[in-house]
């Protein structure tokens, strides 16, 4: 199972996305609990990412927000990297 770690900019995007859209906060606990448990969980849809963002991977959150991820699998962790809608992460 891997560890999820915030970089200070998935930080600041996570806490102006929440202040937009308070309600969404409860379903982006439940996915990253469920990234940590169960990484490629179908609901995540965990993939890679291609053309500048090759090293990254993405799971989505709901229809249109998505997660983007330095995932280390020597290692265990999953640095949590950018947070937003489709269109704002690739």
């Amino acid at each position: 199972m891997p560890r999820l770690f915030y970089t200070p900019a998935f930080e600041r995007k996570y806490k102006k996305l929440l202040r937009a859209h308070p309600g969404l906060k409860k379903r982006i606990s439940e996915r990253l609990r469920l990234l940590e448990k169960d990484p490629y969980a179908a609901v995540l849809r965990f993939h890679s990412l291609e053309g500048p963002l090759d090293d990254l991977y993405a799971v989505t959150i709901d229809y249109d927000l998505r997660v983007i991820i330095d995932a280390h699998f020597d290692a265990d962790a999953f640095y949590l990297v950018d947070i937003g809608s489709h269109d704002e992460v690739y």
